[in-house]
């Protein structure tokens, strides 16, 4: 509903669900289709990930552990790992996704930054000659 209201045709949200481990019974293949985009159309979509519990974070847990654990979370699911061979289950697979979001916005922005360096440049150059 909050990316909603910002972005209220789904084009630039992520939408990222967690705690996968305490969800109801019954309610995974709805968490699936979420997931696969099915229920609310985002065109950038959705991700689901397991992080440490507090109890793992008292318990310190390394990350790296965490990190396996949350692989072979999903890879046992027998509902959530059709999402983990999906690339859209783990930190991992988020952090990918992130990274080409973020490339893709780079690759989009940069054009017209630079657009602007040199009409700043032309226009200072300009300014400058005048002094000459």
């Amino acid at each position: 509903k909050m990316a909603q209201e910002v972005d209220p045709n789904g084009e630039r949200t992520l939408a990222i669900l967690t705690k996968p481990d305490l969800l109801d019974k019954g309610t995974e293949q709805n968490i699936v289709e979420i997931v696969q985009n099915k229920v609310i159309h985002l065109s950038k979509g959705y991700m689901i990930v397991k992080c440490r519990g507090q109890q793992q974070i008292i318990d310190k847990v390394t990350l790296a552990k965490a990190t396996k654990d949350e692989i072979e979370f999903f890879k046992n699911h027998q509902h959530f790992r059709s999402l983990l061979r999906e690339g859209k289950a783990t930190v991992q697979c988020l952090a990918k996704k992130l990274t080409l979001e973020l490339v893709d916005n780079i690759k989009k922005t940069v054009p017209s930054i630079a657009k602007q360096v040199k009409e700043q440049l032309n226009e200072t150059t300009g300014e400058l000659q005048r002094y000459e």
